[in-house]
């Protein structure tokens, strides 16, 4: 008798341990599989995965964190702010879910909540550079500019190689007219990361708008020097030669772009668009229906046709 039940002890011991082991089995398999979603940006299929993980283990504020990340990224704001939440009372520690929390309330226009996560995230750690950067945003809320340009210069010694920090300073000076600030700050973006397309596209705005067309020209011009194959960079520098009526250059723009990308449909339909409005309707036409040839069920081109 005595045997029997050990060896009933033994076996249960043994069965417990084994379906311990498969657990963590399943749960490192599912959280390899969010990852690897997460870093091809598909973030609808990392959330199963990472909601896989959760049902072995609520209790992992890390997962939780990364779910709600995903869920962000995928536009999911109200279950990332439910994820972040949990993750934070789980783990009233993880730095990075009370700032997504912090930057969520000020979406939400709850400033009060907003700065709450900021200065949680400071006590903890006075040089964190995203924390300085959510007070930052949080001072632009309460129109205090001063403080504000105070944080994100704070963000930037902590942070110097991060362009939106930049970004965010020259953006400061533009509210506060400090036209002078906020093309230095823009040209420390660029400088920062040469080949950066965001910094350069937003010194080529602030010159658009503030008269200085030669150096938005260069700038836009930079931009397909750094990105030859991107149309998107033909396509802007095009929009701004059509808005100064400098059509030949723009023309030429145009066509650069779909001839990098020749299947791209929204290319030709903004040439044929273009056409329209330079008043070239017959080269119009031509081109629509190119577009059309291109994709037969295309509804934006079979629209333009029939106009």
């Amino acid at each position: 008798m005595k045997k029997i039940l050990l060896f009933l002890m033994l076996f249960c011991f043994i069965s417990s341990g084994l379906s311990g082991c498969s657990q963590e089995a399943k749960k490192e398999r599912h959280w390899k599989r969010g990852e690897k979603y997460f870093s091809e940006n598909k973030f609808r299929e990392a959330v199963i995965e990472y909601k896989n993980v959760i049902q072995i283990d609520p209790k992992d504020a890390k997962v939780r964190y990364k779910l709600g990340l995903s869920h962000l990224r995928a536009g999911q704001l109200r279950e990332a702010f439910s994820e972040f939440s949990k993750s934070v009372e789980l783990n009233q520690y993880l730095i990075e879910a009370r700032l997504q929390l912090g930057n969520l309330y000020l979406l939400s226009r709850d400033k009060q909540k907003a700065r709450e996560q900021a200065e949680r995230v400071l006590a903890k750690e006075p040089n964190n550079a995203s924390g300085r950067l959510l007070m930052s945003s949080i001072y632009v809320a309460e129109k205090d500019l001063d403080k504000s340009i105070s944080e994100a210069k704070k963000a930037i010694e902590q942070d110097p190689k991060q362009i939106e920090f930049y970004l965010h300073l020259a953006n400061l000076y533009l509210l506060k007219k400090d036209f002078v600030q906020a093309e230095k700050t823009f040209k420390e973006a660029i400088k920062t990361d040469e080949k950066s397309i965001k910094a350069r596209y937003s010194l080529a705005e602030f010159y658009r708008r503030t008269g200085k067309t030669e150096g938005a020209e260069s700038e836009l011009i930079e931009v397909t020097k750094i990105a030859p194959k991107d149309p998107n960079a033909y396509m802007a520098l095009g929009n701004f030669y059509t808005s100064l009526k400098r059509m030949e250059e723009a023309e030429k723009q145009f066509i650069k772009a779909i001839e990098v990308e020749p299947k791209s449909i929204p290319s030709q339909i903004h040439l044929g668009d273009f056409y329209f409005l330079w008043g070239k309707k017959e080269k119009a036409i031509e081109t629509y229906q190119k577009a059309m040839d291109a994709d037969s069920k295309n509804i934006p081109a079979r629209v333009k046709l029939a106009e």
